[in-house]
Formats: structure tokens, sequence, C-alpha cells
């Protein structure tokens, strides 16, 4: 087995970060009791949350949303299982 190369390494680790960064920053934005991100936070607080649970149509997007993504693993399960078979058992 070859190893990746430290340049590899460098790029991944930099892919990555770049990837998880805005994730972080919107979970950091989430939790703050004010409308923008100001480090350090004067506190914590779920208002962004509350005002979510007080919009009936963002939490009948999230349902309608959960059901699609249980639907579409259902699916994705039902012709990638007898597909993975197929290739291991056979050849083609």
């Amino acid at each position: 087995m070859r190893r990746n190369s430290p340049l590899a390494l460098i790029f991944h680790a930099i892919f990555v970060i770049v990837m998880v960064a805005p994730i972080l920053v919107v979970c950091l934005v989430a939790f703050t009791p004010e409308g923008f991100l100001s480090l350090p936070t004067n506190g914590f607080s779920l208002r962004w949350f509350r005002t979510i649970a007080n919009y009936p149509e963002f939490i009948h997007a999230f349902w309608v949303s959960l059901g699609l993504g249980a639907l579409s693993s259902l699916v994705a399960l039902l012709f990638a299982v007898p597909a993975a078979l197929a290739i291991a058992r056979h050849r083609f």
C-alpha cells in the first residue's frame, strides 16, 4: 500500500478545514444572544431555536425533509444491496 505524500496530506487538511469552518461558525452564532457573531460572547442563548419553533412552516418543512431523507435512504438501500450482492457473487 502506498502512503500519501506530505503535499497530499496538507491539501486534505486544508480542504477539511475549509469545509468544516463555516459549519463551526454557524454553530457558534446559533447559540449567541446577538444577531451576529461577537467573540467573546456575552453568554449563550437559545433565542434562534425558540424563533424557529414559533414558525409552524419551519417545523413542517423539517418533518417533510426528514421524511424525504428517510425515503431516499430506503430507495438507495433497495437498489444498492442487490447491486452489491450481484457484484460480489457474479463475474461480469
